[in-house]
């Protein structure tokens, strides 16, 4: 399952990568178009010959990665479904990999790897490079490359088209109240792309930011807590500390992710009416 908008530049890397695998599973590829106004259909299309049981199928009627991986489950046949993100690119052995794990587990969250299609301090992230990632709360896999069993999703409800970020986050918490334990396959190796301008980085983590408020308030009677004040000070802290020495890149990164994220707190804490800074 591919869910993209306007992702002509990239799409076709990731196609190629699904081409490429070395799989004796059956398995078929799904473009979800999310009313892309550039290229990206015609990109596809063009690997229709090398995909098994590919299609384009389209998701205009709603902006949103949440809509078109609902349409997308709605139009696949399997009984298990992959996500996977226009702009990342798969390993060689992923899809096989990840069908064997979703044999045995209900969800399973892939390995990231950051060096590949990164460059700088990005190449230097650890996000999910060794279990599912730690929160307060429950674990968590980025919705690129989870998996998860068709009954599963279906029975969850799906991901929740009210939740403009943290998708895959609340998706995942969901699945695992429901009583699902997320599986980590190192096997399944997704190369993850980071946003390469510091504009486009710092306004991914403010949505970020914004989709953690929507988060507590839809989880804190299961159990999600509040942060801290003294979380939040520590954070707006290290962020004045750090203006002086901007220029440093891996200063810069880590800057710029928690600096988007505290301003989308606070954002969303006043668009929601639920402190959560």
């Amino acid at each position: 399952m591919l869910p993209c908008h306007n992702a002509a530049a990239e799409i076709g890397d990731q196609l190629a990568a699904l081409a490429a695998q070395r799989s004796t599973t059956e398995w078929e590829v799904v473009v979800v178009d999310n009313g892309s106004t550039d290229d990206t259909a015609a990109v596809a299309e063009r690997f229709a010959p090398c995909l098994p049981g590919f299609r384009v199928v389209g998701a205009s009627t709603r902006q949103g990665r949440h809509h078109a991986c609902n349409r997308g489950v709605g139009a696949a046949r399997g009984d298990a479904v992959v996500f996977v993100d226009a702009d990342d690119r798969v390993s060689s052995d992923f899809v096989e990999a990840m069908a064997d794990a979703l044999a045995a587990h209900p969800v399973v969250v892939p390995r990231l790897e950051h060096t590949l299609l990164n460059r700088g301090p990005a190449c230097r992230m650890t996000f999910q490079t060794a279990n599912a990632e730690a929160t307060s709360f429950l674990p968590v896999g980025t919705g690129s490359g989870l998996g998860m069993r068709r009954d599963v999703f279906t029975a969850v409800g799906g991901f929740d088209e009210t939740m403009d970020y943290c998708e895959d986050v609340d998706l995942c918490w969901r699945a695992q109240l429901a009583g699902h334990a997320l599986h980590f396959e190192p096997a399944a190796v997704v190369h993850y792309r980071q946003r390469r301008a510091w504009r486009a980085m710092f306004t991914q983590q403010r949505r970020y930011g914004v989709g953690m408020v929507l988060l507590y308030r839809k989880f804190r009677g299961q159990g999600m807590p509040r942060r801290r004040p003294a979380d939040a000070a520590r954070d707006w802290l290290a962020i004045a500390a750090a203006v002086p020495h901007i220029r440093d890149p891996d200063i810069r990164l880590r800057w710029t992710r928690r600096t988007g994220r505290a301003v989308g707190r606070v954002q969303g804490s006043v668009r929601h009416l639920t402190f959560y800074v």
